[in-house]
């Protein structure tokens, strides 16, 4: 007969003990084919379990952007293009393009439509002061308004770049500079600059508003208007052929104090961040990443962008973009509390009500 497992068995019950609910005495022989049958058992489950956690999906990301075909707000499309930064990150982003409506996509992330919106700050801010439970998790870059006039208005009145800085912004006196209207972000910083030397717009420029950038390069070859305040690329035919002079740039930090501040936010709802707080700061860092990728070979890196959000656009345009933007954007997609907070004071200024709460301490969260 076998003997009872246990006997001189440091591998098998103690000799007393039952094994089975039946009452049979687990015998050595049993035990020894028990453990042959258990552990290739145990060790396939456990690969399994190793297998199912590699082979798990990567989270899944609706992205909102206001505008894809704006270079200012191309990192999150860049990230889209580029499947292996998002295995990297463990993140697969799905993209939702509101082609310029940025309401469009606050309302979405508002519903629930998407994970994320990324818009021009102030839309974000504006909704967070009227009661949108919303956080910000990355600042995409600062300003790169440019000021440009006409050749022959700028040798009229004596001033080309190297002119210094204040003698240029006082040299814009009683001259008809086009733009976007009042309420604007981009009028806030015209009279932001305008204030730098005691001046305003209301009171010292001739300003209308016109935001048809054909008409403002027709205008200034023309004669009919001065110059033009407007983001890279959309002057770039008067700058080409010479009938048009950049006298300012906040691109290249011509005004180092505004060169910081936020043009573009990555907003959030508090839930949702509160439930993903992990997805979050992966897709932040895969962000920082694409920006970093893009600095180190800028035409090679935005080459699919290009193709998929502005294959018509000429060369001359595409390379003040790309340029221009560059070195716009925030290597570590949050730039700083000041550069947050100076839209804050302008909304302030304008009479919005609870702008506090979607200043950068109450709004902006560190999800490194």
């Amino acid at each position: 007969m076998p003997r009872i497992c246990g006997e001189n068995c440091r591998q098998c019950p103690e000799p007393d003990t039952i094994a089975n609910t039946g009452g049979t005495r687990m015998t050595h022989r049993s035990h020894k084919i028990a453990s042959r049958f258990v552990a290739p058992v145990l060790a396939a489950g456990f690969a399994l379990l190793m297998a199912s956690s590699a082979f798990a999906e990567p989270a899944k990301i609706r992205w909102g952007n206001s505008s894809s075909a704006s270079m200012a707000l191309s990192t999150a499309e860049m990230v889209a293009l580029d499947e292996e930064l998002q295995r990297k990150h463990d993140i697969a982003v799905e993209m939702t393009d509101f082609h310029g409506n940025s309401v469009n996509c606050i309302a979405a992330l508002v519903a629930d439509a998407v994970d994320i919106c990324q818009v021009g700050i102030t839309t974000g801010l504006n909704a967070i002061a009227e009661g949108a439970e919303f956080k910000a998790i990355a600042a995409l870059g600062g300003q790169v308004m440019e000021i440009v006039i006409s050749k022959d208005v700028a040798e009229r009145v004596g001033m080309d770049s190297d002119t210094p800085l204040d003698n240029r912004i006082e040299a814009l006196k009683d001259l008809q500079i086009v733009g976007a209207g009042p309420g604007t972000p981009t009028y806030m910083l015209l009279d932001a600059i305008m204030q730098r030397v005691g001046m305003t717009v209301v009171e010292d420029l001739n300003f209308r508003t016109l935001t048809d950038t054909a008409a403002m390069n027709e205008g200034i070859r023309g004669g009919q208007i001065d110059g033009a305040l407007w983001s890279p690329g959309g002057l770039a035919p008067v700058l080409s052929d010479g009938s048009g002079v950049r006298v300012l740039s906040l691109a290249t930090a011509d005004i180092p104090e505004m060169s910081n501040i936020a043009l573009t936010g990555v907003f959030t709802k508090s839930a949702w961040l509160d439930g993903n707080p992990d997805v979050a700061r992966r897709a932040k860092a895969a962000l920082v990443e694409a920006v970093a990728k893009l600095r180190a070979d800028p035409e090679g890196y935005s080459a699919a962008y290009k193709q998929a959000q502005l294959p018509e656009l000429p060369e001359e345009m595409w390379q003040e973009v790309l340029t221009q933007n560059l070195l716009a954007f925030f290597g570590d997609m949050t730039g700083t509390k000041e550069g947050w907070d100076f839209w804050i004071e302008q909304m302030t200024a304008e009479g919005k009500e609870n702008a506090e709460r979607a200043s950068f301490d109450n709004t902006f969260v560190a999800v490194e």
